[in-house]
């Protein structure tokens, strides 16, 4: 559709504002993949995620990183880290709790 499309001097006002549209509506999907492809390269998305922190986790460690992956967009990497890191903590703290409590 677009490699065929061609403005010529014969084309109406309408078409001409068709066919800018379209490529107005082209750019900004190709911008928007771009930034997608900028954000996972700079965050390392790509590599394994044992490789991304450097460290051995737990499989609920893992788990709580992972579903916390889709909120990364909103916040920078430091931001982010500090995030998984408190609910990682957050959540060894309660099951230190639960432990404790048990043996009461």
């Amino acid at each position: 559709l677009l490699a065929d499309m061609e403005f010529s001097p014969e084309d109406k006002e309408e078409d001409i504002n068709l066919k800018v549209r379209v490529l107005e509506i082209y750019n900004s999907k190709l911008d928007a993949r771009e930034k997608r492809k900028k954000f996972v390269l700079e965050r390392g998305l790509l590599q394994k995620p044992e490789s991304n922190n450097g460290n051995n986790r737990s499989k609920e460690e893992k788990e709580i990183e992972q579903n916390l992956r889709i909120w990364a967009r909103f916040h920078s990497e430091e931001e982010h880290r500090s995030l998984v890191e408190g609910l990682i903590e957050e959540r060894m703290v309660r099951k230190q709790i639960e432990q404790l409590q048990a043996q009461v």
